[in-house]
């Protein structure tokens, strides 16, 4: 419950953000493709988008069902500047080629944050609660998460 109540403070703020409860109401193993799946028969006319690190693009063909994932939204593969980008490259092209696959890589600087760092330190460390949007951060205090000083 408290995932879900920081999930719409963070978002309280945009407009255009929604927070989708598909896996919850779903019940039972939560897994990317019947996510996918839920999401398509619920807005069949939206296109998708997952969002992933580019060290699971390297390992998604050990997910369950990579297939339908592929076939349910297009890939963005944050690429960090610590990752092999022609290994990346390889298993890219040759996602797209099994499965057809639209994947995309974003190139992006690496960022220094860490949600154990935020929780271990979220009461001793302002730089902590500054790395969560201002809503977040309230909430957390308010329901006393994380332990306390």
């Amino acid at each position: 419950v408290h995932r879900i109540e920081m999930v719409k403070a963070a978002i309280s703020s945009y407009e255009r953000y929604s927070l989708s409860m598909v896996d919850m109401e779903a019940g039972g193993d939560s897994y990317t493709y019947r996510t996918l799946e839920m999401l398509k028969e619920q807005y069949p006319d939206d296109a998708f988008y997952f969002i992933m690190g580019a060290d699971s693009l390297l390992t998604i063909e050990k997910w369950v069902h990579p297939e339908k994932i592929f076939a349910n939204a297009s890939i963005l593969a944050a690429v960090r500047d610590d990752c092999d980008i022609d290994e990346l490259t390889v298993q890219q092209r040759k996602l797209v080629k099994i499965y057809d696959a639209d994947i995309r890589l974003l190139h992006m600087k690496a960022i220094d944050i860490s949600s154990t760092y935020i929780r271990e330190h979220f009461y001793d460390e302002k730089k902590a609660q500054d790395m969560l949007p201002k809503e977040t951060a309230a909430y957390i205090k308010a329901h006393g998460l994380y332990g306390s000083k």
